[in-house]
């Protein structure tokens, strides 16, 4: 997510909501999915390492998954297996060349 759109969900939350944006079990996970919808956003960004049940929860509330920052054919090759369609990178030429040959 962005900067703007973190901000967005921390009003949404109160003013206590710093720390209570960290929690990654099934409650937390609950909700950020939420704060999301709440904030009319289209998906969430995360990094290869994410909390398990996310991509779950993200795509029975049909939001995007957004993979960041991968600059390996390796990596990518494991997100796009594992249902990522948008995955952001530093070398997007190098990865494209190695994703389709």
């Amino acid at each position: 997510m962005s900067r703007a759109a973190d901000e967005e969900i921390l009003a949404l939350q109160g003013p206590d909501s710093r720390a209570a944006i960290g929690p990654t079990g099934p409650a937390g996970l609950d909700a950020l999915i939420e704060l999301v919808e709440q904030a009319g956003l289209d998906g969430i960004d995360f990094s290869r390492e994410h909390p398990p049940g996310l991509r779950t929860r993200m795509r029975d509330h049909y939001l995007l998954p957004v993979v960041w920052t991968v600059n390996d054919v390796e990596t990518a090759q494991l997100m796009i297996e594992a249902g990522i369609r948008s995955i952001t990178t530093d070398l997007p030429g190098q990865l494209r060349v190695g994703l389709l040959g």
